[in-house]
């Protein structure tokens, strides 16, 4: 509902819950880096409207972790011996 009430605002961000959303994880990428900066701000903005904060952010690509507060990327999982 999120997703069919705001597809003017924010048509990427949109497609990618409409699309990528699997149980509580958002799993989405592309191979295209310019477009990974388009879809993320659009994301962030639109979940914000309801509250919701996007964490455990992860990438193969170091630049674009830079843009991604610290307290927000997906942290090494710690395994128990």
């Amino acid at each position: 509902m999120l997703a069919d009430n705001n597809k003017c605002q924010y048509p990427k961000a949109t497609q990618v819950l409409s699309n990528d959303i699997y149980i509580y994880d958002l799993l989405s990428g592309t191979s295209i880096k310019e477009e990974l900066t388009k879809v993320q701000p659009e994301l962030v903005s639109l979940l914000q409207t309801v509250g919701f904060t996007l964490r455990k952010w992860a990438s193969n690509h170091p630049t674009f972790l830079d843009i991604i507060p610290r307290q927000l990327q997906k942290t090494k999982d710690i395994i128990p011996e």
